[in-house]
């Protein structure tokens, strides 16, 4: 990250084959950030000045146009300004670079007039060129910048997080409350609130399971329940995914949480969020309803800091026995009220392993799960189909049973990790 580094610390080699001193990561960074931001600004108005551009073309430029927003992000965002984003920026304006030069070259002729014959010289030139390939190996540059964002984001959300934990010891040793400042009771709030890291939770579960196999999970992306569910008029606010043991319930737990948060990163970053959380009934710190609700509130305060104020007054009054499961209600209404004051529109919640919970656990989150209505949240739910009262809290949910809707896709994923050795 870029934030507290020395100015003259130097950085691990990129593409460019030399180290860089940071304030050269971060003038790279930026002008890489500048110039394809320039670059698709061209390329959108020379197709856009092309009277009858055919649907492909355009198509293909709408998408490269969504770049416009990941740069600016980059710009903005100090812990965006790395080398890895540098090289790969510099790749992505290399290749959108090569399609203008090509694109510039496109000429009228005598025998048509001008706007006919550039629209016949761009549809050549589209196939002649390879035009289409260029801008495919442009989309999976995308990919990576997207996923470069992710990493970056979820590391500076675990870096705030273990900060907030590392406070708590001295902040408890403060007997008299009552002289502490409101930035104090923030920290000790926070620190209370901390039980377990989600995002170190999926990431030693990607570390023992091994990196995803290629072509596993993106089926689902395509199914026709899960993309009913996503559309905006949908109106369910739950999406639940069923299966029993072995069918890839949390691989497609960890692709689904990565998968919405590089389209997070994509669009305007003020229109989604994700959260999400990993259950595990051999882990105390993970089987418990309250245990949920803390790991989800903690990452949309890593992100919003200023949303804590709708914690602090409930805090003030029960201290850590907010945290308690006695306290779960309690607790659901500050998350609602967090969630409700998001500057968000839309807070993905992805909750994997339902029937991990402990049985009083589960009971009491099922209650809140089946009449689910909190504004601007879409949750998605993963569990076995038992026990008998998962299915009967979601019975009126959308639902994609991995067992039976999707045997065939499953069984093909699975016979992809045997082979790789990876999810």
């Amino acid at each position: 990250m870029v934030n507290g580094a020395a100015p003259s610390e130097p950085i691990s080699n990129g593409i460019h084959g030399k180290d860089a001193t940071r304030e050269e990561v971060i003038l790279g960074a930026l002008a890489g950030a500048t110039q394809l931001a320039e670059q698709i600004l061209g390329l959108v108005r020379f197709i856009q000045n092309t009277r009858d551009a055919p649907k492909e073309v355009l198509e293909h430029i709408a998408s490269l146009k969504q770049l416009e927003s990941v740069t600016e992000n980059i710009k903005t965002n100090p812990s965006y300004q790395s080398q890895q984003v540098a090289d790969v920026l510099s790749l992505l304006n290399a290749k959108v670079k090569a399609i203008a030069d090509i694109l510039s070259k496109v000429r009228a002729t005598a025998t048509d007039d001008k706007a006919t014959a550039i629209k016949k010289a761009v549809v050549a030139t589209w196939k002649d060129d390879n035009v289409t390939s260029r801008l495919d190996q442009i989309e999976r540059d995308k990919t990576t910048l997207a996923l470069c964002l992710a990493q970056i984001d979820a590391q500076v959300q675990n870096d705030h997080i273990k900060d907030l934990a590392s406070q708590l010891q001295s902040l408890r040793r403060l007997q008299v409350t009552s002289s502490l400042s409101e930035e104090q009771w923030s920290d000790y709030c926070l620190a209370e609130l901390f039980v377990k890291s989600p995002v170190d939770d999926r990431a030693m579960l990607i570390r023992t399971k091994g990196t995803r196999s290629a072509g596993t999970c993106t089926w689902y992306t395509v199914h026709p329940v899960f993309r009913a569910w996503q559309e905006p008029t949908s109106t369910a606010p739950l999406l639940w995914i069923s299966g029993g043991p072995g069918r890839g319930k949390t691989m497609i737990s960890i692709f689904l949480t990565q998968g919405l948060e590089r389209t997070a990163l994509q669009a305007d970053s003020s229109h989604r969020q994700v959260i999400f959380f990993f259950c595990d009934n051999k882990d105390h710190k993970r089987n418990g309803a309250s245990c949920i609700l803390r790991g989800l509130i903690l990452q949309v305060l890593a992100r919003y800091p200023i949303l804590v104020k709708h914690l602090l007054p409930e805090f003030k009054l029960q201290r850590s026995k907010l945290f308690e499961e006695s306290s779960f209600d309690s607790l659901w209404r500050v998350f609602e009220g967090i969630i409700y004051h998001s500057p968000t529109k839309i807070t993905y919640i992805v909750v994997d392993g339902l029937d991990e919970l402990r049985t009083d656990a589960l009971d009491v989150l099922l209650q809140k799960f089946r009449v689910l209505n909190i504004s601007k949240v879409k949750a998605i739910a993963l569990s076995r189909p038992f026990p008998q009262s998962i299915s009967e809290a979601f019975c009126d949910s959308p639902s994609v049973r991995l067992d039976l809707d999707s045997d065939k896709e499953v069984r093909s994923d699975v016979n992809t990790y045997v082979r790789g050795g990876g999810y």
